[in-house]
């Protein structure tokens, strides 16, 4: 009875996981901003309330040529009164998907002007920095957070 107990207790963390998936869609790029797109699907029993981003924009060398922190959904100082938000910040609810969009600016070089790389070598990396569920508690996005394959 004891291992039972045992088993269901290690496997207790891995069973209640919940999570945020994220994927990452186009790259579409100006001489000196690109838009970047990225879906989420709330996976969690409650809604997200808050969500930062920080998205990097990286060049065919590896060289980031642009980045940019950002709140996709909340982010004001009032996020109880949620009435103000835009409807693409008002907070995630479960199981809904929504598509984000990013706009960064590229990086100037060190002549002075913006760099102009290719859209179609760009690759777009994102880092969750914040996630605030609905009942203000607030989640390792490291642990949370899922990235899903391109389709």
């Amino acid at each position: 009875m004891k291992f039972i107990l045992i088993i269901f207790l290690l496997l207790l963390p891995f069973l209640a996981h919940a999570d945020v998936e994220v994927s990452l869609g186009t790259v579409e790029s100006t001489f000196d901003k690109s838009q970047v797109q990225l879906t989420a699907k709330n996976t969690f029993d409650q809604g997200i309330r808050d969500a930062r981003v920080w998205v990097f924009l990286v060049d065919g060398n590896g060289k980031v040529v642009g980045n940019k922190a950002a709140w996709v959904i909340g982010g004001n100082d009032h996020t109880a009164d949620n009435e103000n938000l835009p409807k693409s910040r008002a907070p995630l609810q479960p199981d809904e998907e929504r598509e984000f969009t990013v706009m960064i600016d590229h990086t100037p070089s060190r002549q002075g002007s913006a760099t102009s790389p290719a859209s179609d070598t760009l690759t777009p990396k994102i880092v969750f920095i914040r996630l605030i569920l609905a009942d203000g508690s607030t989640v390792n996005p490291k642990k949370a957070v899922r990235p899903q394959e391109q389709e």
